[in-house]
């Protein structure tokens, strides 16, 4: 396994700038970034042979298939999605180029915000999500229900396949669900439900 973050640092560093995406939103998102490759087929593995252990011949460096595997801790972009989206592609279009690389895949926590509508109250949102079907989210409108803002999953999940990319989680499906208890600080907030598509995988 090599450690390749420096190698793409520079370009992805100007391509968020390029895109007018925040400082502080970049910076953070650069920091907590780690892009390796790993070789996909080992052929050096020692083996047992008539009771003695010899060491299968073949190269590997250079010319050993590989993969490349990034792993993200996004600060979250906001209404910036699409610029997020954007970025993802351009990481993965980087990766593609590194010598030997066949494959890549970027995972992590891209933290796109899904909010309910201003002044939803906590039951709405506990009846909206018994009422979605299971691990997607709210969509219905109707009494004691109101479908999620998910424009920030839709950006970035349309910038991201555009590209040619595919995505593990689908847009309408959320990876992360909780609730406020009362041994949290806010105590008006209590049983406010919070969704996000956090979590995601998107590979070429």
């Amino acid at each position: 396994m090599k450690d390749v973050t420096d190698d793409l640092a520079p370009d992805l560093t100007q391509f968020l700038a390029d895109q007018g995406v925040k400082p502080v939103v970049a910076a953070t998102t650069l920091r907590k970034m780690l892009i390796v490759t790993v070789d996909l087929f080992y052929t050096g593995a020692a083996q047992s042979s008539g009771g003695e252990e010899t060491r299968v011949e073949g190269a590997v460096g250079a010319t050993t298939p590989k993969l490349a595997v990034a792993t993200l801790h996004c600060k979250c972009f906001y209404k910036q999605a699409a610029q997020q989206g954007a970025f993802v592609a351009r990481l993965i279009e980087q990766a593609s180029k590194l010598e030997g690389v066949v494959g890549t895949v970027v995972c992590g926590d891209m933290n796109l915000d899904s909010p309910w509508p201003d002044k939803t109250s906590a039951e709405v949102q506990q009846a909206s999500v018994g009422a979605a079907e299971f691990g997607c989210f709210p969509t219905a409108e109707g009494e004691g229900v109101t479908p999620i803002v998910n424009t920030n999953v839709t950006d970035f999940s349309t910038t991201v396949t555009k590209s040619g990319l595919q995505m593990v989680t689908p847009p309408t499906n959320f990876t992360t669900l909780k609730m406020r208890t009362k041994f949290q600080a806010q105590a008006g907030k209590i049983g406010a439900v919070a969704m996000g598509h956090k979590d995601q995988v998107s590979e070429c």
